[in-house]
């Protein structure tokens, strides 16, 4: 489940927080199709380190250090292009 414009308690807004069930897996970071996201991943990074630990949900990764959550993504809507071969 994606939960859209999670608040974390500095008052900052992920764009997305991924759950499987209760289970906190994940931060989206959206950009506008024209931003290259190779760059934008320092805003997710932080977000992933301001997780709230609370006790409606369960965070699942606990050997990451200073990051609550296991995957941090940014996304700019455009198709993945799969440009190298690794088979």
């Amino acid at each position: 489940m994606a939960i859209a414009e999670w608040v974390f308690p500095n008052g900052q807004r992920a764009d997305y927080a991924l759950f499987k069930g209760l289970d906190f897996y994940g931060i989206v970071e959206a950009k506008r199709w024209d931003k290259d996201i190779a760059g934008q991943m320092a805003q997710p990074k932080e977000y992933a380190k301001e997780v709230p630990f609370r006790s409606d949900y369960h965070l699942i990764g606990q050997e990451m250090g200073d990051y609550k959550v296991p995957f941090i993504y940014a996304a700019n809507g455009r198709p993945y292009l799969e440009q190298y071969g690794f088979f």
